[in-house]
């Protein structure tokens, strides 16, 4: 008996105290790519660089977006010099100046905007992702409605 409970022992100290990573959840705006969202504390987050790409901007966020402390705001209005909205990889534009998120947060060297922050950004009313499992992909369909700060491409 004291064999077994020693190996038990050993065993929970080996790989008990493993680290479970969740799977991150890639993010499609209108079936295309835009981002992988990950949860912290319970909140689902993006990469602020991936938006800014999204938007035509580079990693850098320019020129379509600006980071400032825990706030993200749109940059300009929707015809941005150097973005050219025809390319095939800019899937939205920035419609008016305002904030998208005061609610950034750093992890891994990394900026994250909260995916629901974006979703309004976008003009979404509710968005409730708490029933998301990991790995799952969180769809976005959305039109151009009203004067969002963020407007989906034709």
């Amino acid at each position: 008996m004291n064999r077994f409970l020693l190996c038990c022992a050993a065993f929970l100290l080996t790989f008990g105290g493993g680290v479970i990573l969740e799977r991150p959840n890639p993010v499609l705006l209108n079936g295309k790519p835009l981002a992988n969202a990950v949860k912290v504390n319970g909140i689902l987050y993006i990469p602020v660089a991936d938006l800014a790409k999204g938007a035509g901007g580079s990693p850098t966020l320019e020129p379509t977006l600006k980071l400032q402390g825990n706030t993200l705001t749109a940059a300009a209005h929707k015809h941005i010099a150097g973005v050219k909205y025809e390319d095939v990889n800019v899937q939205f534009q920035v419609r008016k100046a305002g904030e998208i998120s005061s609610h950034v947060i750093m992890k891994d060297g990394k900026a994250w905007v909260p995916l629901g922050d974006v979703a309004k950004a976008f003009g979404a009313i509710i968005i409730n992702y708490d029933s998301v499992k990991p790995g799952e992909p969180i769809r976005l369909n959305l039109t151009v409605n009203g004067d969002d700060i963020l407007a989906i491409n034709h």
